[in-house]
């Protein structure tokens, strides 16, 4: 049910390092130095009336009773800048703090801390997110999927993926007959100027495709390589995806996967770009983990054959041998 737990009106500072009071049983309370964090003081009242009550007899019914907490932010009394933070839940240092007296053997009350961690080993820990395209371009894509268009977006914490699709490659295959891929490449070029800050591009971004069932499952340039190089870790630099700074794009090595296509061994039910988190490659899931986005060039053609942005295209480079 709904009930107001604590509020804390603040900026958040991620970088800036804080004092708060270590509680020391027995002796006296000290300082001591924290990463950067969130702390948000709970109402006594609402603490005691919901967790220290004779319900809770031990640890299991605490659990079966106490749903858990929701952090949100008050909409209607946020202004200026705003932002979007991570929280680190993989570890111990999220927890629900519970300051006590207790009564010293020798007289006197002591302050006591009860710790309760927050880790997704241990808890289920979710987010939500809604997003609101009204009065964007990304609306209108979306509600005319069969229009073509220059660009195309990309957005993380599973916001919008592209669809990508090779119409011509079994032309290509008829015209110079059968071959022998070297090597292809998908070059994804950002829209020009969509790269300044605040919205800088994403570092990286992933390359899946779907099975006969619409599950998604990995390119298989990207087992190769981790095969190659012994796990996904090692192999992902080879596999591509990262944002070239310079060049303003990003490169995948799709050999394999062309390959496959051409051959008839592999079906294209869907091949799709999206945002993943520099640090690791998720894509069975949209990626909860990474809040960047991205602007980039589409490949389309007009009916002509024409490209509709010519200058920052998505493009698929193939270099092969002609087999006699």
């Amino acid at each position: 049910y709904n009930v107001l737990w604590g509020s804390k009106s603040t900026e958040l500072r991620p970088t800036t390092k804080f004092k708060i009071t270590d509680i020391v049983p027995g002796k006296s309370d000290t300082l001591k130095g924290v990463t950067p964090q969130l702390r948000i003081p709970l109402i006594n009242s609402v603490v005691q009336a919901n967790i220290l009550n004779s319900t809770f007899i031990s640890g299991s019914d605490f659990v079966k009773i106490f749903g858990g907490l929701k952090v949100s932010i008050n909409k209607t009394a946020s202004s200026g800048p705003l932002g979007i933070a991570f929280f680190d839940f993989a570890g111990m240092n999220s927890k629900l703090e519970l300051y006590f007296k207790k009564d010293k053997a020798g007289g006197g009350r002591d302050t006591v801390l009860a710790e309760f961690p927050i880790s997704t080993s241990r808890n289920p820990v979710a987010a939500t997110f809604t997003h609101n395209y009204t009065g964007t371009a990304v609306a209108t894509q979306l509600s005319n999927p069969s229009v073509q268009y220059p660009i195309t977006y990309l957005q993380g914490l599973a916001g919008v993926r592209t669809k990508i699709s090779f119409p011509h490659l079994q032309k290509f295959a008829n015209s110079v007959g059968k071959i022998v891929i070297n090597k292809a490449e998908l070059v994804v070029p950002i829209s020009t100027g969509t790269d300044g800050l605040p919205f800088a591009a994403a570092k990286r971004l992933g390359l899946y495709r779907t099975d006969i069932a619409g599950q998604r499952q990995d390119i298989t340039d990207r087992l190769y390589f981790a095969a190659q190089y012994g796990d996904t870790a090692g192999g992902d630099p080879f596999f591509g995806g990262y944002f070239d700074s310079l060049k303003k794009q990003y490169v995948f090595i799709v050999t394999n996967y062309i390959q496959q296509l051409l051959d008839g061994r592999e079906t294209d039910y869907g091949t799709y770009l999206m945002v993943t988190p520099q640090s690791e490659f998720l894509y069975q899931t949209p990626s909860g983990s990474s809040a960047e986005r991205v602007v980039i060039g589409s490949g389309a053609k007009n009916p002509a054959g024409t490209p509709i942005n010519p200058t920052n295209k998505i493009q698929l480079n193939i270099y092969y041998t002609k087999v006699n």
